[in-house]
């Protein structure tokens, strides 16, 4: 008798790294990888990021955490090896610990043309790299009261995986200065608490309609629906530090 398929919640994982020199672990700037992962040359997994700096890999679609952990150890593994490929190595941290500001380099892509447009020096300070784990949620209804009940969970959170004390070099007195630059940013930090999913829906028409954002896509809070959905699923995002 065939198994029975699976069913309930499937989950995804997402990691970005900074790309470094193997042997001195500075900062490499690598724009013809960043451009070879926006075309997919290295395969689904493997994406670009807002620096050339920078590589993200993303997991496909996983049903348990054993799912999750193959997919996590391949992806990682993909990576290496294209950034191996540039004379790079990877440094899975969320901010690299001595590089300086002037050496980061935005990746030339008309989204990231736009918000340094719009946020200016935010952007420009902004040599960080995270995790985020996407949960399927039946629908934007559920997926806002999932997101109310787990708010509280963040700070815990954020203590457990904080991995970014240190940044140009500095101790910055924080757990994690990643957390403290996103609250930085107009749509970033906490999430509000949202009595409804069309509550929800009017804070993001707010958002767009003043301009901080052009689409739901750009909000940066540390837990938030996702704008894709998934086989008509509702997801939620949950951000945390980088680290391995």
């Amino acid at each position: 008798m065939p198994d029975a398929p699976r069913t309930g919640p499937t989950v995804g994982v997402e990691e970005e790294y900074h790309l470094v020199d193997p042997e001195t672990m500075q900062l490499l700037a690598l724009p013809a990888l960043s451009r070879q992962a926006d075309e997919r040359a290295f395969g689904a997994r493997l994406h670009p990021e807002m620096l050339t700096s920078q590589l993200e890999a993303a997991s496909e679609i996983c049903a348990d955490l054993d799912d999750v952990r193959r997919a996590v150890a391949a992806m990682r593994a993909e990576a290496a090896e294209a950034a191996a490929a540039h004379g790079a190595s990877l440094l899975a941290t969320s901010t690299h610990p001595t590089a300086t500001l002037d050496q980061i380099d935005v990746a030339e892509r008309e989204r990231y043309v736009r918000l340094l447009d719009r946020h200016a020096s935010l952007v420009t300070q902004l040599n960080l790299c995270g995790a985020h784990v996407h949960v399927a949620i039946p629908d934007l209804e559920t997926a806002v009261a999932v997101m109310n009940q787990a708010r509280r969970y963040l700070p815990v959170l954020a203590a457990l995986t904080g991995s970014s004390p240190f940044h140009e070099g500095a101790d910055t007195g924080f757990g994690s200065i990643r957390l403290a630059r996103l609250a930085l940013w107009p749509q970033g930090g906490l999430p509000p608490w949202l009595p409804s999913a069309q509550a929800f829906r009017s804070v993001v028409a707010q958002l767009v309609g003043t301009g901080i954002v052009d689409e739901q896509s750009e909000i940066l809070w540390e837990l938030r629906p996702s704008a894709r959905t998934c086989k008509g699923l509702s997801r939620v995002i949950v951000s945390a530090d980088t680290a391995e």
